[in-house]
Parts: structure tokens; sequence; C-alpha cells
């Protein structure tokens, strides 16, 4: 439980501070930037869990390799969503 409620602080923070870097340019809210930060970071802890097999175990959120996957996938998918949308503000 409580890898969970770490994972889902990574990912809205990373979503929320992500849309701060960008300056908001890509016309999306810092609520929706959290959001899809938070969708980001549960799926790549999910994957990097699976790919490690260790699922059913009752720390496997608990690892380092878990939270930087999170991190790293609530980036890539901010990102993702921004570049897909397109530049707003010109």
């Amino acid at each position: 439980m409580l890898g969970f409620i770490v994972i889902a602080v990574i990912g809205s923070s990373i979503g929320y501070f992500g849309g701060r870097i960008y300056h908001d340019r890509y016309g999306l809210s810092h609520f929706m930037n959290g959001l899809i930060g938070l969708v980001g970071s549960l799926l790549a802890a999910f994957l990097t869990v699976w790919s490690l097999g260790n699922g059913f175990e009752q720390n496997a959120y608990l690892d380092w390799r878990v939270w930087l996957a999170a991190a790293v996938g609530a980036f890539v998918l901010v990102w993702l969503a921004g570049f897909l949308r397109g530049r707003q503000y010109e």
C-alpha cells in the first residue's frame, strides 16, 4: 500500500512540475498533467514489477528500480501527451 502511495505522489508531482517546465504551452491544465503523470507512473511501475518477476511479494513496489521507472514513465507520458497535443501558444 505504501508503495502505491509513493508511486502516486511521484507521478502526480512529476506531471505537475512537467507542465510547469513547459510553461503550459501545450494547453493542458495542471490537474490534467498530474493525472497523466499518475497514469504513466502506475503503468511503468506495474510493468517494472512484472518484468522483475516479483509481482506477488508484499514489498514489490518499494524497490528503488520501481520508483525510478515510475518517475521515467510519468515524465515520458507527460512529454508524449504534450507532444501529441501540439503547441497552443506560439
